[in-house]
């Protein structure tokens, strides 16, 4: 049985450096599946050095949704959902995080499938006894701004969290671009 080893790149070539300059504001961190011989960290330097930015206010929310499902997520939100500004990189830059914790997986690939945003990851279980928990989280301030908008007049416990978030994210696009 053979593998395949990947074996690091010394160089880039201006191949991948082209493919890094148009895939890169639209990818982002997906990009190193494109260039299997650079790592995360290479083509993050390198992006740096490229001074390439990430499109942070692009969305790939799937819309038109029928009023039921908006509904529905929004209720899984309020029940199951997590939303807020987090700090990282020592406190110097900020992100929004929307996010749903649940034990069926089946509810959780429905939210993949009906907004094609978002990860979904399964996390270890703490307890043998435990049941598996599913984590499905949007970073993109775009796609955050979008969902919340969508589902804000359906919240009911998470309304006023949600209306400071998109007040926020309106801030930070004025300010920022």
């Amino acid at each position: 049985m053979k593998t395949h080893i990947k074996r690091p790149c010394k160089r880039w070539t201006d191949d991948e450096i082209d493919l890094l300059r148009e895939k890169y504001p639209r990818l982002g961190a997906r990009i190193p599946r494109l260039l299997e011989c650079h790592s995360l960290k290479a083509v993050g330097d390198m992006a740096y050095k490229l001074q390439l930015e990430i499109n942070l206010w692009r969305t790939e929310v799937r819309l038109p949704i029928s009023v039921a499902r908006i509904a529905y997520f929004a209720g899984l939100i309020d029940g199951e959902g997590t939303m807020g500004i987090y700090h990282y990189r020592s406190n110097t830059e900020k992100t929004i995080i929307l996010s749903i914790a649940n034990t069926n997986l089946d509810v959780m690939t429905w939210i993949v499938r009906t907004f094609g945003v978002g990860t979904l990851c399964a996390r270890k279980k703490i307890e043998k006894h435990h049941k598996q928990r599913y984590d499905w989280y949007v970073r993109r301030r775009g796609d955050v701004l979008v969902l919340l908008r969508l589902v804000l007049p359906y919240l009911i416990i998470k309304k006023g969290k949600a209306e400071e978030l998109i007040a926020e994210c309106e801030r930070w696009r004025e300010n920022n671009g």
